[in-house]
Formats: structure tokens, C-alpha cells, sequence
């Protein structure tokens, strides 16, 4: 058998032991349990010194977050009560984006809102995340003119929340958050500050994409024809020497004028390569059939991370390089990984109230301070657990001939993939270790089809008539004609017809959108929302919506 499907094998046998026990086989699709399943193994793949400099980060950023669930940007330090108390406050603009931040580092531990020793931490963070999001779908406000960034770095946090502990309560939130991102991209185009601008720039879209390829994989409903769009434009701001632009061909990162870019100077990185690096790996992209992401994994190498007074920190590089150099693997993961660790490990502050953190002396610490400084720098030194090695979750040798059928797979196409493995399998003249591929393939192919049909056999045990039908049309749009997608295919047709399901469907709906309407912000709308309820239990109190509008209406009076 090929070295890489015996990877993916160990990967498919392996899976369920390392997968955090709030989250069940059952509940996610095949592909991405193997995606996500290191976060729970990290504690075996880090040696001391490494685990300790994340444990103490965590461990700060816990300590300096509000009751709320915020991490308050510029006045963190309010909760240093004894001794000197922590500098580097950044702008109280960026509290969303900050909260995303920490969210995402305290996730990749496999801290999440059902699991682990930071449970509480993330569980008000995605409440105060919810508390801001505004009618439209967007997470914060619109005070700043780069607010895109918090909303898709909070975005981000909250499809991750949601995915990773499989809390329903969030998807609406997590839906409605990626549904702000696709009416702010240019349809033409990707994304910049302003809503569907002219322009674009690779920063922000890099955020944007993260958000979209979490959103597929946990079942969210996701533009597809936003992907390719994507794939176009990193080959409009890349050039042949690998370099990339933030908004221009090769043409380097962001700085502000003056001070800042005298501060920070481009020569000193590349995070622009680094950031179009790493999107091109989540788009299936692979450097061995790819020459741009070849020669822009050695722009990298040949700029490592470096801790000095010379405009050399830039945790912003330092984190897509570490995301787009863990999944190159190899000497360029193994070179990089030391220069990260030698600049961070060394840099921890260990002092009373400062201990775990990084000192807002990066460039862009000026808009996140502290907070930002740190969770950043957790987050490059949580690259190698966060998520696996994409290359590894294919099932075939990735080759040219196989890698449209790679892709698919990557993107949980499983209908698609199914269809391009028989084909391959009706090839004549293939060999001994072509064969041996293709069985380890329709091997794996058969473990997701009989994990989805366990998963629509799950849904209709439990009844779970509405947030259930959502995950049908996932599995049916995914599976196809594959024996999962006509199972769920055949239960969405049962419960079309079932009278008692559509009118507990429609309950259902009714509730939702009673509740996304209330505003019981003074005494009047208090009391309209109180007889709306009752009104809604006269009709509807048998259902399982009425038993939780009871319990919401037992609360309110």
C-alpha cells in the first residue's frame, strides 16, 4: 500500500481515541474528525518546554478576561490587582477581533464549550461574541475602517465553537456570521475593508477563507463558488518567485506610512507569502504540483522568525508561516519550528502579572495589544496540533492523475470522489501499488458512507426534527446516491410527509424566529414578548418548541 494511504489509515484507526469525548463519531463527517483529532492528542506531540509556554499562556489570557466573556483590549490590566500590572493595551476597537483571538488559542488546546479545564473561559467569550453580533450577521460594529478583520477573525472562533463541541445553540450565530462575510465579499472578487469594494487585499480574504473552509467542514451552508474565486485571485497577487502581495502581484505586506513602516520594514518578512501560503494548502493546493507554493515555502525559510530591536517580530508572519509551514512538513516545518519556538520560548515573560504573555512589541500590536501579542504567539506555537497535515487526509497518492479525486475528498464530496474512484478502478494497466491505493481508498470511502448512515439513523432515533433536517440536507448534498445520501434523503421524505413532524418543524420555526425577534430590553417589551409566548403556547404547547418556550416564559416573569 502507498505510504500516504497507509497514513490516512493509521489516521482513520486512530481518530476515535484522540477525538475529545464532547464530540462522538457520530456527529462529525469522516474526513473532518482526521482534520481536527490532534488538538486532543497535543500533550504527545509537544515536548516540555513547548507545552509549558502554551500552558502559561492560556493560563494568562484566562486570568485577564472579563466576567462578560471580553477580552477588553486596552484595559486587560484592570484585573492586576498586586505589583507592577501589564502594559500594552491596544485599541477597545478591536475587542471582537482580540476575543476571537483568544478563543482560537484556547480551541486549538481542545478547550472548548463542553470540554476541557478552560471550558467556562470559552463558553463566555462565545456568549459575549453572540451579545455583539448585529442584525445583519456582523460581530461588532462598524466604528473602524478595517472592522472586516475582527468580524472574520471572531467569525472564525465562533464556526470553530460551534463545530468542535457540536452546541447547536451557536449555529445560527456561526450561519448568520458567515453569511455577513459572502455579503461583504465583491462577488467578483474577494474581500477589503469596505463592503463589496472594487478591491481586495490578501490580509483580509485570508481570514475570510479560514471562516469558509470551518464552515464546510462542519456542515454550515457555505457559497461554494466563493473557492474558486479565491483560487484566481492569490494567482493575481503572486509571481513566479513565490512572493505574494497584499494587494498587488508580489508586491509585499502592509504597513502604515511613517513611523510604523520605518519600524517594521518588509525586507524584514514575508507574511503576505506566508498568508497566500497557507490559503493555497486549504484550498488543496500541493507544493509538489505546484511551483509558486514550492518557491514560496523557500521565501519562508530563507526569512525566519527572529526576536530582536531590528523590526524583525511580526507575529502576524509568524503565524500563517507556522500554519503554511507545518503543512509543507519536512526539513522546511522542522527549520522553521525551531527559529518560532527559539524567538517565542525565550520571550515569555515570566514576571507576577505579566507571566505567560508577550509584550505588544510586534508589528500591528498597536491595534490588539497584549492580547493580541499573546494569543497570536500561542497560536504559532499551536500550529502543529491545530489541525492535520492536509496531505495526509487524502486517501490517494497525490498525483496528478488523482488529485481532482483528492480535492473532493478534502472538501467532503464524497458522491463526487466515489464517482472519479470508479473511474480510476475501471482504468486498465494499473499497477500492484495503484490497486493497493485505490483498495485503501474505497476503504475509507466505505468507513464515511456507513459513519453518515449511522449519523441519519442517530437523527431519526432522536427525533431531532429541526436542527436534524439541517444535517440531512448536509448529508444528502454531500453523499448523493451513495447509500448515506438516499438514507437521508429517504427520512427527509418520510418527514415531509409525516403530519405530527412538519407541524413540530413548524413549531420549531415559529420559536426560533419569536426569539430572534424578542427584545426584552425594558417593561413594555417585556410584557409584548410574555403574551406572544403565551399565544404561542396555546397553539403549539405540545410540541418540543412549546416545552422550551414554557421554560423561556417561566424565566421571564
Amino acid at each position: 500500500m502507498s505510504k500516504l494511504s497507509a497514513c490516512t489509515r493509521s489516521w482513520i484507526l486512530g481518530a476515535a481515541l484522540l477525538w475529545p469525548a464532547a464530540v462522538t463519531t457520530a456527529q462529525l463527517p469522516h474526513m473532518i474528525k482526521q482534520k481536527y483529532a490532534p488538538r486532543s492528542g497535543y500533550r504527545e506531540l509537544l515536548d516540555k518546554p513547548h507545552l509549558q509556554a502554551i500552558d502559561l499562556g492560556l493560563e494568562w489570557l484566562a486570568k485577564h478576561q472579563d466576567a462578560s466573556g471580553r477580552w477588553d483590549a486596552d484595559g486587560f490590566m484592570k484585573h492586576d490587582k498586586d505589583d507592577t500590572p501589564c502594559d500594552g493595551p491596544g485599541n477597545p476597537a478591536h475587542d471582537v477581533g482580540v476575543t476571537g483571538l483568544a478563543v482560537l488559542a484556547f480551541l486549538a488546546s481542545n478547550h472548548t464549550t463542553l470540554n476541557g479545564a478552560y471550558t467556562d473561559n470559552v463558553t463566555r467569550a462565545i456568549r459575549w461574541l453572540k451579545s455583539q453580533q448585529a442584525e445583519n450577521g456582523r460581530l461588532g460594529n462598524n466604528a473602524v475602517h478595517d472592522f472586516i478583520y475582527d468580524h472574520a477573525i471572531a467569525s472564525l472562533a465562533v464556526v470553530e465553537a460551534y463545530g468542535l463541541s457540536r452546541d447547536r445553540s451557536l449555529r445560527t450565530t456561526a450561519q448568520r456570521a458567515v453569511d455577513y462575510l459572502e455579503s461583504h465579499r465583491n462577488p467578483k472578487t474577494c474581500w477589503r475593508y469596505l463592503p463589496q469594494s472594487d478591491d481586495s487585499d490578501l490580509s483580509a480574504t485570508s481570514w475570510a477563507l479560514a471562516t469558509y473552509s470551518a464552515a464546510r467542514d462542519f456542515g454550515l451552508k457555505t457559497p461554494e463558488a466563493a473557492f474558486p474565486v479565491i483560487a484566481r485571485y492569490l494567482n493575481q497577487v503572486s509571481d513566479p518567485s513565490g512572493a505574494h502581495g497584499y494587494i498587488g502581484r508580489g508586491g509585499g505586506a502592509a504597513r502604515m506610512p511613517g513611523e510604523h513602516a520605518q519600524r517594521f520594514p518588509l525586507e524584514k518578512g514575508h507574511s503576505m507569502t506566508a498568508a497566500g501560503l497557507y490559503c493555497r494548502f486549504v484550498l488543496a493546493e500541493q507544493p509538489n504540483t505546484s511551483p509558486i507554493m514550492a518557491a514560496a515555502s523557500q521565501l519562508l525559510i530563507g526569512r525566519p522568525p527572529k526576536w530582536d530591536d531590528q523590526g524583525s517580530i511580526d507575529l502576524y508572519y509568524w503565524y500563517y508561516g507556522s500554519l503554511a509551514m507545518f503543512q509543507a512538513g519536512g526539513d522546511h516545518w522542522r527549520s522553521w519550528s525551531r527559529a518560532v519556538q527559539a524567538a517565542l520560548l525565550g520571550n515569555q515573560r515570566d514576571v507576577v502579572n505579566f507571566a505567560g504573555s508577550w509584550d505588544a512589541v510586534s508589528a500591528w500590536s498597536e491595534a490588539g495589544g497584549r492580547i493580541y501579542a499573546t494569543a497570536m504567539a500561542l497560536l504559532s506555537l499551536q500550529a502543529e496540533f491545530r489541525f492535520a497535515r492536509y496531505a495526509d487526509l487524502a486517501p490517494l497518492p497525490e498525483t496528478s492523475a488523482w488529485r481532482a479525486a483528492n480535492t473532493a475528498w478534502r472538501q467532503g464530496q464524497y458522491a463526487k470522489f466515489a464517482s472519479q474512484l470508479q473511474s480510476s478502478q475501471r482504468k486498465a494497466g494499473l499497477t500492484e501499488d495503484q490497486q493497493q491505493a485505490l483498495a485503501g481508498a474505497q476503504s475509507a470511502l466505505d468507513d464515511a458512507v456507513a459513519q453518515a448512515t449511522r449519523q441519519v439513523e442517530a437523527i431519526r432515533e432522536q427525533r431531532r426534527y429541526f436542527d436534524g433536517a439541517e444535517e440531512l440536507a448536509d448529508i444528502k448534498k454531500r453523499f448523493g446516491k451513495l447509500s448515506a445520501g438516499k438514507a437521508a434523503n429517504e427520512l427527509i421524505a418520510a418527514w415531509a410527509r409525516d403530519p405530527k413532524v412538519r407541524r413540530e418543524q413548524k413549531a420549531m420555526g415559529k420559536y426560533a424566529s419569536l426569539r430572534k425577534n424578542a427584545k426584552p430590553t425594558n417593561a413594555s417589551r417585556k410584557r409584548a414578548l410574555i403574551s406572544k409566548l403565551e399565544k404561542f403556547l396555546k397553539k403549539y404547547g405540545d410540541t418540543e418548541a412549546g416545552k422550551q418556550a414554557s421554560s423561556y416564559l417561566e424565566s421571564l416573569r
